[in-house]
């Protein structure tokens, strides 16, 4: 979850390093703005939860929209 610079280096460790599949979920990342062809870029929150193994949260602090 979250693909900006922190889970786009954890993605490139995890392919490279560990050779494993990855899921990223991230709203604001373009199909076209993946950071590697093994990466598989899902279009939203609950795919990820339903099929990764593990989830590696990347996310900033924000306030809560609507709330």
């Amino acid at each position: 979850m979250g693909l900006g610079r922190i889970g786009r280096r954890v993605a490139e460790i995890a392919v490279h390093g560990l050779r494993v599949k990855v899921l990223a979920y991230d709203p604001y990342v373009a199909p076209d703005q993946v950071p590697l062809p093994a990466v598989t870029l899902v279009p939203d929150l609950e795919t990820v939860l339903r099929r990764a193994d593990f989830v590696s949260l990347h996310v900033p602090l924000v306030p809560r929209l609507g709330g």
